[in-house]
C-alpha cells in the first residue's frame, strides 16, 4: 500500500519564507526525523512552489499506515506549535484540508498524549476537546481514556477521505499543549 498526502500552503508575499524553509528550531529538528524515514525507505517528499512563489504544494509518499504514524509522531506538538505561531505572525495559511489517497479500507488512529505532570491547563483543555469530539463524532470514537498524565483517543475511519473529513484535531490548543510539555504519539492500523 502506498499512501500519498498532499498539503497546500499559501503566503501573502515572498519576503518571508515558508515555514519549512524558515530554519527555526523545530523545523530543523524535523529534518533529522524525516531523514530517518527516508533512509528506511518508508517516506519521500516533494515540495513544489508555484511560479509566483506564493503557494507551496507538498506531496508526501508513505509506504504504509505504520510510516504515516511514524511521520505524524515525528512532526509532534512542538513543531505544530512553532508552525502555528509562524503562520499567525506572517499571514501564512494551509489551504483547505490535506488530501490523502491510498487508504481505501477501514483503519484506526490511536493518538496518545503524555503530560510531564498532572493538573496542567492543557490537560484540561484537551480533555474538554476529546469530550466534544466524542459527542460530535460519536460514530468514529472507538475509545477515549483520560488519566492524570495520559489522554488517549482511538477513532475508526472507513478510508482516507473519511479520515480527512472527521479526524480528531488538536491544532486549536497545540500551543498550550507545547507550553505544558505534552507529547503526542500517533499510530494507524488497518482494521
Amino acid at each position: 500500500m502506498s499512501i500519498v498526502r498532499t498539503r497546500t500552503y499559501a503566503r501573502p508575499d515572498t519576503t518571508v519564507p515558508f515555514h519549512r524553509d524558515s530554519g527555526l528550531t523545530q523545523i530543523t529538528a524535523l529534518q533529522s526525523g524525516l531523514q530517518t524515514l527516508i533512509n528506511a525507505g518508508t517516506f519521500s517528499s516533494t515540495p513544489v512552489v508555484s511560479d509566483d512563489g506564493l503557494t507551496l504544494t507538498h506531496t508526501q509518499t508513505l509506504q504504509d499506515l505504520a510510516a504515516l504514524g511514524a511521520l505524524d509522531t515525528v512532526v509532534g506538538i512542538a513543531l505544530d506549535a512553532e508552525y502555528f505561531t509562524y503562520i499567525t505572525e506572517h499571514g501564512h495559511a494551509m489551504v483547505g484540508h490535506p488530501v490523502i489517497t491510498g487508504i481505501d479500507s477501514a483503519f484506526t488512529v490511536n493518538t496518545t498524549y503524555t503530560f510531564p505532570t498532572a493538573g496542567t491547563a492543557s490537560h484540561d483543555s484537551l480533555s474538554a476537546l476529546v469530550s466534544t469530539y466524542a459527542t460530535l463524532k460519536s460514530d468514529y470514537i472507538v475509545s477515549n481514556t483520560v488519566a492524570d498524565t495520559v489522554i488517549t483517543v482511538v477513532a475508526k475511519f472507513n478510508n482516507g477521505d473519511d479520515y480527512v473529513a472527521n479526524r480528531f484535531n488538536d491544532f486549536s490548543i497545540v500551543t498550550e499543549l507545547n507550553t505544558d510539555g505534552a507529547t503526542r504519539a500517533i499510530t494507524y492500523a488497518a482494521v
